[in-house]
């Protein structure tokens, strides 16, 4: 009984202070509702794109329309330009070779010096997290 009588005043309360915030029945711009934020690619492959991909490497692969060595990494393509084909830099080697990263091309060029004598040397562009999340997604895929 006594919850019920300090109830019903609290939420009287409640509701004067949300009716006095509102301007002429609208509700204030800081308490506006938004659009629905699109959907997230909340695959593996989604997390690649934004944590490596579209952080670290479409600066030069794929922020223009000139992508370094031919390789855009850009969203919706980056999968195609990688999975099994062949690396135009590495002779007789795939970008990337599903389900084993440390026979990629990719994974090498982040992961070693072997880009050290390359335009731009890639061996320090991610930390330790992203090359661990590129091996992962590498060696998920089929």
């Amino acid at each position: 009984m006594y919850m019920k009588c300090l109830f019903t005043p609290l939420v009287s309360a409640i509701i004067l202070v949300g009716l006095s915030a509102c301007d002429e029945g609208s509700i204030p711009e800081s308490h506006s509702v938004s659009e629905p934020a699109a959907a997230e690619d909340l695959t593996l492959m989604g997390a690649v794109q934004r944590q490596v991909f579209d952080a670290r490497c479409i600066q030069c692969h794929g922020g223009s329309n000139i992508a370094a060595a031919g390789l855009r990494l850009v969203e919706g393509e980056s999968r195609g330009q990688l999975l099994g084909r062949p690396s135009k830099l590495v002779e007789g080697a795939l970008l990337v070779t599903p389900g084993n990263h440390e026979a990629s091309v990719l994974y090498s060029v982040v992961a070693s010096d072997v880009s050290t004598d390359w335009s731009f040397n890639h061996s320090s562009l991610l930390t330790d997290a992203e090359k661990y999340l590129l091996s992962t997604w590498i060696d998920l895929e089929n």
